[in-house]
């Protein structure tokens, strides 16, 4: 093929893509490829297309080859990191952009890129490290300065993510992504009013991105004729979004039709969303396994029991204040909680702070083997160092976010999804650990988690059976640690929180050993009822309604399958039978 054929191939594909018609582009690509594979904007091209088509294995491909053929093109090195995340091949990737970054120390998006993959594959640390760097060597970057603001954020440096992100913002005033992600960040500092003006303001620049869309749901409520809705659903119709995307944006137009009061709508574009986002999983081999999380529990549950039962004896002077590990699924009522305890002057809310999971890598490293299989394997001096590590994660946490030491007789709180795994651990380290199980009618929390966006993780929650599936493996678990665990043990039902929150706030208090504080007292609802969806947050700040109880009535007759899944299950039997409050008060007796 000559050079002119070539360049007018490449022009035709760029036409066919701003018209919308991407499957005739990615055609016109693939042929210019199989002729020329080298030709660097074709490749580009080709994986840009396929990246938005929602084949992260393609695009992965092509920007690869695209990478080595030019690494200083910072649109592909950039895109690439981006494929390479969304295929689930971060690692591949990793390498080939280390080597990038050894031919020129200097360049900063390669840098980026590199740090973009770190963070994806759980490496903040390095991220944070690599993403500093880069934003030294490109302080006008906008797009480095936010995705070092994330990897910040994940490492619970809240108010340093902010001075990242705020630098992003000054760079780009008017990009509707550095808006909703300072949003975040403001929230997680306790500001939820500027947060709230972040939002609002990402609306008005994108209100056809769907990630703003989704961040703004539980902030504004939606009429029919919301000119948002109007603006995602031809976003839809007309292909402009990325397949990745779809799914979010039809779960946004899900809350936004409930709220306009067409649950039959809003469930359609739910049940679409559900199956996009599973075939998208399967696409990047991260669909639910039931067995393999069956076999892991059986495993964690096992393995820590014998832990505890091996130590029970154990006893260290307290360091740090008592952990209180509050566990449940999402949309549970764990933050609801946490909340009204952290009103209380002797506690802390360390919301979903990664301490926990932090300490069991360390404890997998020192062993030399995964978790939970390091439990059982952790000597003296392995126990006295996590233990050592725990106290002082605890007490910077608490600094950070009271701004001031709490003394050993406090306690601090932590929401962490996987705290039912991640308990047996913390409890081995702190002895004294308090374990709160929130829990919710299941036709309740399993329609709010499948209404519910999970970008990276939870894939339990793109399926109806891994739904139900993920609640009764993890209540099993809870049940373990209610017989095995040191300290006490408290079960909270959500819907006690939003009827008589004194009395649970008061439990979970007494079991950590602190009086009650009239700072902890509901607050009396005066506002009267309000009309609420099952993908709203409560407003922590404001007295709960009772109107987020029972909201799956409404669903009931169009969710049929979520439904009847639960009830062949048993789930709603199985919750009733768990009688709220302090389960046991003293420590379990070793068997033998």
């Amino acid at each position: 093929m000559s050079a002119t054929a070539a360049t007018d191939l490449l022009r035709r594909a760029r036409d066919a893509r701003a018209a919308g018609q991407r499957e005739h582009a990615q055609q016109l690509l693939e042929r210019l490829v199989a002729r020329q594979s080298q030709h660097r904007k074709a490749l580009a091209a080709l994986g840009m297309l396929r990246m938005e088509r929602g084949d992260a294995a393609g695009a992965l491909s092509a920007l690869a080859k695209a990478a080595q053929l030019d690494p200083t093109d910072r649109d592909v090195v950039t895109r690439l990191a981006d494929a390479a995340e969304a295929a689930g091949q971060a690692d591949k990737a990793l390498r080939l952009l280390a080597r990038l970054v050894d031919q020129d120390p200097t360049d900063p998006h390669r840098r980026a890129a590199l740090g973009q993959l770190q963070l994806a594959r759980g490496r903040a640390p390095e991220a944070a490290a690599t993403l500093q760097r880069a934003a030294t060597l490109a302080p006008r970057s906008a797009r480095i300065h936010r995705t070092l603001g994330a990897a910040l954020s994940h490492l619970d440096r809240h108010r340093e993510s902010y001075e990242a992100y705020a630098r992003a913002l000054e760079l780009r005033p008017d990009h509707a992504g550095v808006h909703t992600s300072i949003a975040n960040v403001l929230e997680s500092l306790g500001c939820p009013n500027e947060a709230r003006v972040h939002r609002e303001r990402a609306v008005a620049l994108a209100p056809a991105d769907p990630h703003v869309a989704w961040q703004a749901k539980s902030h504004k409520r939606y009429q029919a004729d919301d000119p948002q809705i109007h603006a995602l659903e031809a976003a839809l119709e007309q292909e402009w979004l990325p397949a990745a995307s779809q799914p979010l944006a039809r779960l946004a137009l899900a809350k936004m039709h409930d709220d306009a009061g067409d649950v039959a709508a809003a469930a359609a574009h739910a049940r679409a969303a559900k199956v996009q986002r599973a075939e998208e999983l399967a696409r990047r081999d991260l669909a639910y396994d039931p067995t393999a999380n069956e076999q892991r529990a059986a495993h964690t549950a096992r393995l820590g029991a014998d832990a505890l039962v091996a130590r029970h004896e154990d006893t260290a002077a307290p360091s740090a204040p008592r952990n209180v590990l509050i566990a449940g699924l999402p949309r549970a009522g764990k933050s609801l909680l946490e909340h009204r305890l952290a009103r209380h002057p002797l506690v802390a809310a360390g919301n979903e702070r990664r301490y926990p999971a932090d300490l069991q890598r360390l404890a997998a490293d020192r062993v030399g083997t995964g978790y939970p299989a390091c439990l059982p394997e952790l000597a003296d001096r392995d126990i006295a160092a996590l233990r050592e590590e725990l106290a002082a994660r605890v007490n910077a946490t608490v600094a950070e976010v009271v701004g001031e030491p709490l003394p050993v007789e406090g306690a601090l709180c932590n929401t962490l999804p996987a705290n039912d795994e991640l308990v047996a651990l913390v409890a081995l380290l702190d002895p004294r650990t308090v374990l709160v199980s929130v829990e919710r009618d299941p036709r309740d929390v399993l329609l709010a988690n499948f209404l519910q966006w999970f970008p990276n993780n939870q894939p339990f929650a793109a399926t109806v059976s891994g739904l139900v599936h993920r609640y009764d493996v993890s209540l099993r678990l809870i049940e373990v640690w209610e017989r095995w665990l040191p300290g006490p043990v408290v079960r909270v039902r959500y819907e006690d929180l939003t009827a008589t929150p004194d009395e649970p706030v008061a439990q979970v208090l007494e079991a950590c050993g602190l009086p009650w504080d009239d700072a902890c007292a509901d607050v009396p609802d005066a506002s009267g009822q309000v009309t609420a969806s099952p993908m709203d947050k409560p407003d922590l700040g404001q007295p709960v309604h009772r109107t987020f109880v029972g909201m799956w009535q409404r669903w009931a007759e169009h969710l049929p399958e979520l439904f009847d899944a639960i009830d062949a299950a048993g789930l709603v039997e199985r919750h009733q039978q768990r009688t709220p409050g302090r389960v046991r008060t003293a420590a379990p007796v070793a068997a033998g």
